[in-house]
C-alpha cells in the first residue's frame, strides 16, 4: 500500500516513557499497552505498544497490522480523528506514536457522576463522533474506510472536551458495493470488535461483510451511553445473553433517558429536554434491525448539526467549564518523574526491566547518601531501606 511508504519511523531512543506505572500507563488491551511518552518535537505523546512474538512470519503479520492501522490513521487527517505521528520498534516490540489526549476516553467521562454534562454538550459529543465517521466513510473516491469498533472507550477527549475517534485496529477498506477488501473472521473470538456495541448481523454471522451501516449501529449504541450515562448491559447479564437479545431485536433500556427528560421538564428546561428527545430519536434510527432502515453517517451528521447550528458559543463555553471543574487531566511532568527510552520497556507487560529499575534505585540511593552525609546519621535508615530494594 502506498500509504505505508509514507509512515515516519522514529528511533526508539527518541521516545521516552515514565517508569512509574501510575503515571505512565494510559490503558491496555489484547494489543498490549498504551504508555505516556515524550518526544522532543511533540512533547507529550501516546505510545501504543504491541508485542512481536513467534517466528518471522508471525512477527511480520504483527508489523503489517500495525502499519495498516497507521496508514488508515494517517489518511484520516481530520479534527475528529486521533492524529498519528509514526511508529517505532525495538527487539520484541513495535509501537504506534500518536497525539496524547489528557482527558482520557469518553466512557470514563460518562461514568464519572461528578462531571456535569449538559444536553447540548452531549449533542456536541454525538455530532463530533458522527462527523469523524462521515469523513472516513467518504475518504476516497472509490473506497470507504470503515472503523469496525466504535464505542465510548475508543473516543478520546481533548482538554476542552472535543471528541476524536481512535483505535483503528479493526478498520477495513471497502468498495462502494460494500464488500470488504480484507479477510473476514470465522468466529466471534477472533474478531476485533466489542460485542456490546456490535450490530445484530455481525453477531449472528461473523462472516457477514462489514458495511458503513455497521458503524451506524455502533454509533447508535454509543449515543445511548452518552444519553443514559450507563452501560448498555444490565449488571449480572452475561454478554452472550445480551448479544442474543440484540440479534432478536431487543435494545438497551430507555428508562434512564426517559427519566432524565422528565427531570428537565419538571425543572422548566424544555429546550434541553427537546435536545435529549431529539438525540434519543436519532439513536433509535441508528440501531434499527434492518440495515436499509439505518441512516448513513453523513445523514446523521447533517441531522445533528442542524440541532447545534446557530447555538450561542458562550453556552458551550459554560458547559465545558462546568464539566472541566471535576475533570482529572493526566499530564504528569517528565522532569519530576524517572523516565527511560521506550526500548527499555520490555514486552509483554511493557514494564521496565529489573536491572534498569535497580539502576534507577541506585541513582536515588546516591542522592540519599549525599543527603545523609549532610544531615546526620538519622537518615541512614532511609538509605538502608533503598538498599534492600536492589
Amino acid at each position: 500500500m502506498n500509504e505505508i511508504q509514507q509512515i515516519k519511523l522514529y528511533r526508539c531512543d527518541e521516545i521516552f516513557c515514565i517508569v512509574d506505572e501510575n503515571d505512565g500507563n494510559l490503558g491496555e488491551g489484547s494489543y498490549g499497552k498504551v504508555r505516556l511518552g515524550f518526544h522532543q518535537k511533540y512533547e507529550h505523546i501516546a505510545v501504543k505498544c504491541s508485542e512481536m512474538k513467534g517466528g518471522r512470519r508471525e512477527k511480520n503479520l504483527v508489523e503489517k497490522k500495525i502499519k495498516k492501522e497507521i496508514g488508515h490513521l494517517q489518511q484520516a487527517n481530520h479534527e475528529n480523528i486521533v492524529r498519528v505521528y509514526g511508529w517505532t520498534n525495538w527487539p520484541g516490540a513495535v509501537a504506534i506514536i500518536m497525539e496524547y489526549l489528557p482527558a482520557g476516553n469518553l466512557k470514563a467521562i460518562l461514568m464519572d457522576e461528578d462531571i456535569v454534562l449538559g444536553p447540548l454538550l452531549r449533542a456536541r459529543f454525538g455530532e463530533e463522533i458522527a462527523n469523524g465517521l462521515a469523513f472516513i466513510h467518504n475518504l476516497f473516491d472509490n473506497k470507504r474506510l470503515l472503523h469496525g469498533d466504535i464505542k465510548p472507550e475508543n473516543i478520546l477527549m481533548t482538554e476542552d472536551l472535543h471528541c476524536k475517534i481512535g483505535d483503528f485496529g479493526a478498520a477495513q477498506l471497502s468498495n462502494y458495493t460494500g464488500s470488504t477488501t480484507t479477510p473476514r473472521h470465522r468466529d466471534l473470538r477472533s474478531a476485533q470488535m466489542t460485542l456490546l456495541y456490535a450490530a445484530p448481523e455481525r453477531l449472528q454471522n461473523i462472516s457477514t461483510k462489514l458495511t458503513p451501516k455497521y458503524d451506524t449501529f455502533s454509533f447508535g449504541m454509543t449515543l445511548h451511553m452518552i444519553l443514559a450515562r450507563e452501560m448498555p448491559i444490565d449488571a449480572g447479564t452475561p454478554v452472550q445473553t445480551f448479544s442474543d437479545r440484540i440479534i432478536e431485536g431487543q435494545r438497551p433500556s430507555l428508562e434512564s433517558i426517559q427519566t432524565y427528560i422528565g427531570e428537565l421538564e419538571v425543572e422548566g428546561q424544555d429546550d434541553d429536554a427537546a435536545v435529549i428527545r431529539f438525540l434519543k430519536e436519532e439513536m433509535t434510527r441508528c440501531w434499527q434491525q434492518d440495515l436499509a432502515d439505518r441512516p448513513t453517517m453523513t445523514e446523521v451528521n447533517e441531522h445533528l448539526q442542524s440541532q447545534l447550528r446557530n447555538r450561542d458559543l458562550n453556552v458551550f463555553h459554560k458547559l465545558v467549564y462546568d464539566a472541566s471543574k471535576d475533570l482529572c487531566l493526566k499530564k504528569p511532568s517528565f522532569v519530576q518523574n524517572d523516565n527511560l527510552p521506550i526500548n527499555r520497556f520490555c514486552p509483554p507487560g511493557f514494564k521496565v526491566h529489573g536491572n534498569v529499575f535497580k539502576a534507577l534505585v541506585k541513582k536515588q540511593c546516591c542522592t540519599i547518601r549525599k543527603f545523609c552525609n549532610t544531615n546526620g546519621i538519622v537518615c541512614v535508615t532511609i538509605y538502608c531501606f533503598f538498599l534492600l530494594l536492589i
